[in-house]
């Protein structure tokens, strides 16, 4: 059985999780301690690159190749699109004619949106990459990008004005870095076990925090961090450790088909309901309370539009032919 077939039940939960990390990263944090706030945030910045690596991990085909078709393709850019025409009207009434720009047009019109014009960037990269060179120069083309995102992440929070632009450029290649990495490790399949995957969440973790301290004495928040190094090893350690464990839960098909069949349109539609609730809770004093309140009610919201159009799209009646 391909990794492509196999459907294994933590992937699929800490897909929630991962998403639940995404919403958090994306929540405002006032009234929450600065200390707690940052911790929190870089403690989930492992979220997209894991399901950056999830993409990958499912994609091998006949013959240990990425399958990566016209329909794949289609049904991404179908996805960018229908999202694109549900924040161009936001982005409008907050930016203006500015969000008219090419690169709103290009990535999205608004900030989460990079993540899907990534994935089909790094979907294309892959097919032409992987017709011109062997696997493992792919993978060492991969590492490169990666580590050039880490570097220009840093950099940016060192010096914001002459690296975020070069940070927000690898990043966007860093979706195809991760994809075939994800890839990688589909073929290997469990190199270092569930043990191996804890102890690099672990260090991940330690490292990220061991970080922030050292740079904090020198007065440098990592608050704007995007992608540190800890976050992806984090990413990577969960992965393995998915990989490695089975566990057989009663109940755990309807949890698993949350984690398979929605995340994707939690991620598209959670910014508006994280909107929705900061206006209704606009009279109360921002507090850790109300930022996990708006994190529950924008995970929900978002799930029982997704559950809602499914159901719709299910009950359409289909044509028939003769």
């Amino acid at each position: 059985m391909t990794p492509g077939s196999e459907r294994l039940f933590l992937f699929d939960v800490f897909r929630i999780i991962a998403i639940l990390g995404v919403i958090l990263l994306h929540q405002k944090t006032a009234g929450i301690e600065p200390h707690v706030a940052e911790a929190a945030r870089l403690s989930f910045r492992w979220c997209v690159p894991f399901f950056f690596l999830l993409t990958g991990f499912f994609l091998p085909g006949a013959g240990g190749r990425p399958a990566i078709d016209i329909k794949r393709l289609s049904k991404v850019t179908v996805i960018i699109f229908a999202a694109s025409i549900i924040y161009f009207p936001l982005s409008l009434s907050v930016n203006g004619f500015a969000a008219l720009d090419l690169a709103s047009i290009l990535v999205g019109p608004w900030f989460h949106l990079w993540f899907l014009s990534s994935m089909l960037m790094g979907f294309l990269i892959i097919i032409g990459v992987s017709s011109l060179t062997s696997s493992g120069r792919l993978m060492a083309i991969a590492l490169v990008v990666i580590c050039f995102t880490l570097l220009a992440d840093f950099m940016a929070m060192i010096d914001p004005a002459s690296y975020t632009p070069v940070f927000a450029m690898l990043r966007h290649l860093s979706g195809f870095a991760f994809i075939s990495v994800g890839f990688a490790v589909s073929q290997s399949r469990g190199a270092i076990g569930p043990l191996g995957g804890c102890l690099l969440v672990f260090f991940g973790l330690v490292l990220i925090y061991a970080e922030t301290a050292f740079l904090g004495h020198f007065g440098y928040s990592q608050m704007g961090r995007q992608m540190p190094l800890g976050a992806v090893i984090m990413a990577f350690g969960v992965m393995w450790f998915c990989l490695g464990t089975r566990v057989e839960v009663p109940g755990a098909s309807k949890l698993s088909r949350i984690g398979r069949d929605h995340t994707l349109a939690i991620y598209v539609l959670h910014p508006i309901f994280l909107k929705v609730a900061d206006v209704a809770m606009g009279m109360v004093v921002p507090s850790l309370w109300t930022a996990l309140a708006g994190i529950a009610f924008a995970f929900l919201a978002s799930l029982v539009t997704s559950l809602g159009w499914r159901s719709l799209v299910a009950a359409k009646p289909r044509e028939t032919t003769i």
